[in-house]
């Protein structure tokens, strides 16, 4: 996946920090290079926000596009699975792609409704088994095995 990861120098984090709790406390206007002042955006100032959050905890940030297209790799990558199995899961139908000549492609924005989806279900799953267990009255025994 072709993408440039943004980081901060080491030393940088209490900046962040002041400009994250600046952008916290409502409104900001930026002034121009003209010196013309513009407020900053709700969406824009959320998205920020969360960007200098992940940045003050020492992470990387990739910003990818949602129409960006993704090779069965990438995507892949992203869910945490084998190339194999994605192209299993693009052939039964469970995701949309496209081809690019013989090669599938995977809108990002696709992927992500997908892995909402999925991990929506498996919570859902892990829920259910523990209503059962809590009504069962077993949530809180453990049986180990004799060894």
């Amino acid at each position: 996946m072709s993408s440039h990861q943004i980081s901060m120098p080491p030393g940088g984090e209490e900046q962040l920090r002041a400009l994250r709790s600046l952008l916290l406390h409502g409104e900001v206007t930026v002034i121009g290079a003209n010196q013309q002042p513009q407020s900053i955006p709700s969406p824009v100032r959320d998205v920020l926000i969360r960007i200098l959050k992940h940045m003050e905890e020492g992470q990387a940030i990739t910003i990818i596009p949602a129409s960006h297209e993704l090779s069965s790799q990438d995507a892949a990558d992203l869910l945490g699975v084998s190339r194999q199995y994605m192209v299993r899961l693009l052939d039964a139908g469970k995701l949309p792609f496209h081809r690019a000549g013989t090669h599938r492609r995977v809108y990002l924005q696709d992927l992500i409704a997908y892995k909402k989806e999925r991990d929506g279900q498996r919570q859902e799953a892990l829920g259910h088994i523990a209503r059962e267990e809590v009504e069962s009255g077993t949530y809180d025994v453990f049986v180990l095995s004799e060894e």
